[in-house]
Formats: C-alpha cells, structure tokens, sequence
C-alpha cells in the first residue's frame, strides 16, 4: 500500500479514496504480501508456512478469525500500533472529510 500512496499524485482525499475503493482486491493482496514478507521468519508463520511466503498456502493453512474493533465490557480497546499503522490511520482520518462534506 506504501508504494501505491508513495508513487501517485491524488489532488486530493476523494482521488485517492475512490482508487482504493476500486482496486481493494489489488490493495488486500499486496497488502498480505508485504506482511509475508516482513513476517515469514516469524514463529507463527514459520509454524505454518515453513518459511515460504506464499500468499495462497497462507489462506489454506492459516486460521483466521474476524477481527472488530470498538469497545469491549464499555471500555474502549487499547490496539497496539506502529509507526506505520499510526501514519495508515492518520492518513484515513484525512479521509473522512472528503467524504462527509
């Protein structure tokens, strides 16, 4: 996603939005190759992977489950976040007002 934000001009919030929205399959698979990549050494993925990074042997052999965010007993979840997913979130904020107005 790095690459696609990195190397295009959008103008503004909307451009960028309405790409995103018509290629989120092209998006959602160069984003799970990057994590492949990033994490292939891990123990988890090693652990089902074997170190290969494989998009495709990921969706067959790993378990996944539905993730939401939101509140949890009332209380607001902490969500850990790196530099990378504070700039992600930042950058969908921006977002919103496009949208909105």
């Amino acid at each position: 996603m790095a690459d696609l934000i990195g190397t295009k001009d959008y103008g503004n919030g909307l451009n960028f939005l309405e790409e995103l929205t018509e290629n989120g399959h092209r998006i959602q698979e160069q984003v799970l190759e990057e994590i492949l990549l990033r994490n292939a050494g891990t123990e988890y993925l090693t652990r089902f992977l074997h170190g290969q990074t494989d998009k495709q042997l990921f969706k067959n052999n790993v378990p996944t489950a539905c993730n939401i965010s939101g509140t949890s007993g009332g209380q607001p979840k902490l969500i850990p976040m790196t530099a990378e997913n504070f700039e992600k979130k930042t950058l969908e904020l921006t977002l919103v007002d496009p949208v909105v107005k």
